[in-house]
């Protein structure tokens, strides 16, 4: 699935990072997004602001199936305005979450804001539709599970529209939002 919802940041950009690819960098427009009500999802974390704004959804979503990487807050969020979205909580160990974030040159600090928040986020797995465990060093098992879900969850949908076509003869369209959460 290539279609990644693009989410807004106040946290300063990784090396490497493109702003509106990894995420729209801001600074002091988030008070203005939240003043216009422009917000579906937001959160704080890490020291940072992050969120989702109703545009940003609905363009993605006018192309097909989209995704978001989100925490367990900003999942609940979206499940509020998009009900058939389906989330899967994707995680790993604390420790491979910290080698992550290490190797990506996250600071020491901001490791250890990001991963007082770890046990919190599993505990949270009953809120999703689906958990799955991203084994270090399994990358290809867990795209097969990732992509087996999408399979199941696209074959849903295609059986839910039919059965409403053949009740009212009609073509339906439905847009379907895939919320993400990572641990790391």
């Amino acid at each position: 699935m290539s279609n990644e919802l693009i989410s807004f940041t106040t946290r300063e950009k990784r090396k490497g990072e493109v702003n509106g690819v990894d995420y729209h960098f801001i600074n002091d427009q988030h008070n203005t997004l939240v003043y216009r009500n422009k917000l579906i999802e937001k959160t704080f974390y890490g020291g940072n602001y992050y969120g989702l704004t109703k545009d940003e959804v609905d363009s993605k979503l006018k192309l097909g199936h989209a995704f978001a990487i989100v925490d367990c807050n900003g999942m609940q969020q979206l499940k509020k305005y998009y009900d058939n979205c389906v989330t899967i909580m994707l995680h790993t160990t604390k420790e491979h979450a910290m080698l992550q974030m290490l190797k990506r040159g996250d600071s020491a600090h901001s490791i250890e804001s990001r991963l007082s928040t770890f046990n919190e986020e599993l505990s949270n797995k009953q809120f999703y539709d689906y958990c799955v465990f991203n084994k270090h060093g399994k990358f290809e098992q867990t795209r097969f599970i990732l992509n087996s879900i999408l399979q199941v969850e696209m074959d849903k949908m295609e059986e839910f529209w039919w059965k409403l076509e053949s009740i009212w003869t009609m073509c339906l369209t439905s847009s379907h939002l895939l919320g993400w959460c990572t641990t790391f």
